[in-house]
Protein backbone atom coordinates (compact mmCIF):
# COMPACT_ATOMS: atom_id res chain seq x y z
CA UNK A 1 0.00 0.00 0.00
CA UNK A 2 1.27 3.47 -0.90
CA UNK A 3 1.30 5.41 2.39
CA UNK A 4 3.13 8.72 2.56
CA UNK A 5 4.60 9.53 5.96
CA UNK A 6 5.21 13.29 5.91
CA UNK A 7 8.31 14.72 7.58
CA UNK A 8 7.94 18.35 6.49
CA UNK A 9 5.36 20.37 4.51
CA UNK A 10 5.16 23.87 3.04
CA UNK A 11 2.34 25.75 1.35
CA UNK A 12 1.83 28.88 -0.73
CA UNK A 13 4.18 31.03 1.33
CA UNK A 14 7.18 28.86 0.38
CA UNK A 15 5.99 28.09 -3.13
CA UNK A 16 6.20 31.78 -4.04
CA UNK A 17 9.16 32.75 -1.86
CA UNK A 18 11.32 29.66 -2.23
CA UNK A 19 12.53 27.04 0.19
CA UNK A 20 15.35 28.01 2.58
CA UNK A 21 18.78 27.15 1.11
CA UNK A 22 19.66 24.97 4.09
CA UNK A 23 16.87 22.60 3.02
CA UNK A 24 17.49 22.45 -0.75
CA UNK A 25 19.97 23.64 -3.35
CA UNK A 26 18.86 26.23 -5.89
CA UNK A 27 18.83 23.64 -8.71
CA UNK A 28 16.64 21.33 -6.64
CA UNK A 29 14.25 24.20 -5.92
CA UNK A 30 14.02 24.98 -9.65
CA UNK A 31 12.81 21.43 -10.28
CA UNK A 32 10.47 21.28 -7.30
CA UNK A 33 8.90 24.74 -7.61
CA UNK A 34 8.74 25.19 -11.39
CA UNK A 35 5.39 26.01 -12.92
CA UNK A 36 6.36 25.10 -16.48
CA UNK A 37 7.17 21.84 -18.21
CA UNK A 38 8.90 19.49 -15.77
CA UNK A 39 9.77 17.20 -18.67
CA UNK A 40 11.69 20.01 -20.38
CA UNK A 41 13.57 20.81 -17.14
CA UNK A 42 14.44 17.13 -16.69
CA UNK A 43 15.85 16.95 -20.23
CA UNK A 44 18.05 19.98 -19.50
CA UNK A 45 19.26 18.67 -16.12
CA UNK A 46 19.90 15.09 -17.27
CA UNK A 47 20.95 15.71 -20.90
CA UNK A 48 18.68 12.78 -21.76
CA UNK A 49 15.43 12.31 -23.64
CA UNK A 50 12.67 11.82 -21.08
CA UNK A 51 10.28 8.95 -21.66
CA UNK A 52 7.04 8.02 -19.95
CA UNK A 53 6.36 4.67 -18.33
CA UNK A 54 2.65 4.12 -17.72
CA UNK A 55 2.18 2.06 -14.57
CA UNK A 56 -1.61 2.09 -14.39
CA UNK A 57 -4.70 3.85 -15.73
CA UNK A 58 -7.86 2.96 -13.87
CA UNK A 59 -11.37 4.12 -13.06
CA UNK A 60 -11.84 5.12 -9.43
CA UNK A 61 -15.22 5.10 -7.73
CA UNK A 62 -16.26 8.19 -5.78
CA UNK A 63 -16.38 6.10 -2.60
CA UNK A 64 -12.66 5.22 -2.70
CA UNK A 65 -10.99 6.46 0.49
CA UNK A 66 -7.69 7.38 -1.21
CA UNK A 67 -9.04 10.17 -3.40
CA UNK A 68 -7.29 13.46 -2.55
CA UNK A 69 -9.53 16.08 -0.94
CA UNK A 70 -8.97 18.63 -3.76
CA UNK A 71 -10.08 16.05 -6.32
CA UNK A 72 -13.32 15.42 -4.43
CA UNK A 73 -13.86 19.14 -3.95
CA UNK A 74 -13.08 20.41 -7.48
CA UNK A 75 -13.47 17.60 -10.04
CA UNK A 76 -16.76 15.92 -10.91
CA UNK A 77 -16.79 12.14 -10.62
CA UNK A 78 -16.28 9.46 -11.90
CA UNK A 79 -12.49 9.71 -11.91
CA UNK A 80 -9.69 8.29 -13.98
CA UNK A 81 -6.43 7.80 -12.09
CA UNK A 82 -3.22 7.72 -14.12
CA UNK A 83 0.03 6.57 -12.50
CA UNK A 84 3.26 7.05 -14.45
CA UNK A 85 7.01 7.49 -14.13
CA UNK A 86 9.14 9.91 -16.10
CA UNK A 87 12.36 8.12 -16.98
CA UNK A 88 15.67 8.76 -18.65
CA UNK A 89 16.16 6.98 -21.98
CA UNK A 90 18.11 4.25 -20.12
CA UNK A 91 15.04 3.52 -17.95
CA UNK A 92 16.18 5.25 -14.75
CA UNK A 93 13.05 6.56 -13.00
CA UNK A 94 13.21 10.24 -12.07
CA UNK A 95 9.63 11.22 -11.22
CA UNK A 96 6.62 9.26 -10.04
CA UNK A 97 3.32 11.00 -10.75
CA UNK A 98 -0.33 10.28 -10.11
CA UNK A 99 -2.93 12.38 -11.89
CA UNK A 100 -6.68 12.47 -11.35
CA UNK A 101 -9.00 13.23 -14.27
CA UNK A 102 -12.69 13.25 -15.00
CA UNK A 103 -14.03 11.24 -17.93
CA UNK A 104 -14.60 14.43 -19.91
CA UNK A 105 -10.95 15.49 -19.50
CA UNK A 106 -9.25 12.14 -19.87
CA UNK A 107 -8.16 12.63 -23.50
CA UNK A 108 -4.96 14.39 -22.44
CA UNK A 109 -4.24 11.86 -19.73
CA UNK A 110 -4.31 8.58 -21.57
CA UNK A 111 -1.58 9.21 -24.09
CA UNK A 112 1.90 7.78 -23.77
CA UNK A 113 3.35 11.29 -23.83
CA UNK A 114 3.99 13.49 -20.81
CA UNK A 115 0.96 15.64 -19.92
CA UNK A 116 2.66 18.92 -20.82
CA UNK A 117 3.44 17.59 -24.32
CA UNK A 118 -0.23 16.64 -24.78
CA UNK A 119 -1.41 20.04 -23.57
CA UNK A 120 1.00 21.84 -25.90
CA UNK A 121 -0.09 19.67 -28.81
CA UNK A 122 -3.73 20.53 -28.20
CA UNK A 123 -2.81 24.24 -27.80
CA UNK A 124 -4.75 24.31 -24.55
CA UNK A 125 -3.84 27.31 -22.42
CA UNK A 126 -3.37 26.07 -18.84
CA UNK A 127 -2.32 27.47 -15.50
CA UNK A 128 -0.25 25.30 -13.13
CA UNK A 129 -1.37 26.04 -9.57
CA UNK A 130 1.12 24.60 -7.04
CA UNK A 131 -0.66 23.66 -3.82
CA UNK A 132 1.79 21.84 -1.53
CA UNK A 133 5.42 20.82 -1.26
CA UNK A 134 6.52 18.19 1.19
CA UNK A 135 9.23 15.79 2.29
CA UNK A 136 8.10 12.26 3.12
CA UNK A 137 8.99 8.60 3.38
CA UNK A 138 7.25 5.94 1.33
CA UNK A 139 8.14 2.23 0.96
CA UNK A 140 6.42 2.01 -2.44
CA UNK A 141 8.66 4.77 -3.83
CA UNK A 142 11.79 3.16 -2.38
CA UNK A 143 10.97 0.13 -4.53
CA UNK A 144 9.97 2.30 -7.51
CA UNK A 145 13.17 4.42 -7.49
CA UNK A 146 15.42 1.69 -6.06
CA UNK A 147 16.61 4.29 -3.53
CA UNK A 148 16.00 5.07 0.10
CA UNK A 149 13.92 8.13 1.01
CA UNK A 150 13.05 10.64 2.10
CA UNK A 151 11.42 11.96 -1.06
CA UNK A 152 10.36 15.46 -2.05
CA UNK A 153 6.89 15.79 -3.52
CA UNK A 154 4.42 18.38 -4.68
CA UNK A 155 0.74 18.63 -5.50
CA UNK A 156 -0.78 20.95 -8.09
CA UNK A 157 -3.83 21.61 -10.19
CA UNK A 158 -3.94 22.38 -13.88
CA UNK A 159 -6.65 24.94 -14.68
CA UNK A 160 -8.02 25.55 -18.19
CA UNK A 161 -10.68 28.14 -19.06
CA UNK A 162 -11.12 28.90 -15.32
CA UNK A 163 -12.01 25.26 -14.56
CA UNK A 164 -9.87 22.59 -12.88
CA UNK A 165 -8.56 20.17 -15.50
CA UNK A 166 -6.60 17.69 -13.37
CA UNK A 167 -4.92 17.22 -9.99
CA UNK A 168 -1.34 15.89 -10.02
CA UNK A 169 0.87 14.59 -7.24
CA UNK A 170 4.55 14.19 -8.15
CA UNK A 171 7.38 12.57 -6.22
CA UNK A 172 11.02 13.18 -7.07
CA UNK A 173 13.85 10.64 -7.05
CA UNK A 174 16.49 11.46 -4.42
CA UNK A 175 19.04 11.45 -7.27
CA UNK A 176 17.34 14.63 -8.62
CA UNK A 177 16.74 16.50 -5.38
CA UNK A 178 19.89 16.86 -3.30
CA UNK A 179 21.34 18.53 -0.20
CA UNK A 180 18.38 17.87 2.04
CA UNK A 181 19.18 18.26 5.75
CA UNK A 182 16.61 15.72 6.97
Amino acid sequence: MNKKIKIWQGGNNLIHRGIPDYLLTTNSQILLLNDGSLTRYLQIFTHSKIEIQVIQISEVKETCSRIPMLVKKLLPHPYIKREICLCEKNGVRLIHATSWWTYSNQGSSCSFLPIWANLNRSRLNVYKDLQNIYLFNDNYLEEMFKQKGPFWGRDYLFWAENKPLTFISESFSPSLISNCVF
